[in-house]
């Protein structure tokens, strides 16, 4: 950042049931309200957040692989591309370390 750089970190997480609380506002001998279902298939999210606060993201119905980050960087690409010509001299991606992040495809 000292470089004047631009950085984007990309993640992903997902839901697999509709109870995602921790803590619920309830009677102390009581019981909350939300009842835990599974959601199938889960519900998986891409999202990419810059350091201008920008915000890139996807909610898809399957299992993030390289095929799925493909797919989602292909969209984002030609987004920056669009509204931000060469923004790629000034861009660094920050990743985790899934392998997908480093696959031939990605």
């Amino acid at each position: 950042m000292e470089g004047g750089k631009r950085i984007i970190n990309i993640d992903e997480t997902w839901l697999n049931e509709t109870s995602f609380i921790r803590k619920i506002w309830a009677r102390s001998n009581g019981r909350g309200n939300m009842r835990l279902k599974t959601i199938q298939p889960r519900l998986s999210m891409i999202s990419a957040l810059d350091t201008d606060g920008k915000v890139w993201f996807t909610l898809t119905h399957s299992t993030t692989d390289g095929d799925v980050i493909t797919l989602f960087l292909k969209h984002m690409i030609a987004t920056l591309d669009q509204e931000e010509p060469g923004w790629q001299h000034n861009t660094v991606f920050l990743w985790d370390n899934a392998p997908y992040h480093s696959s031939a495809q990605t």
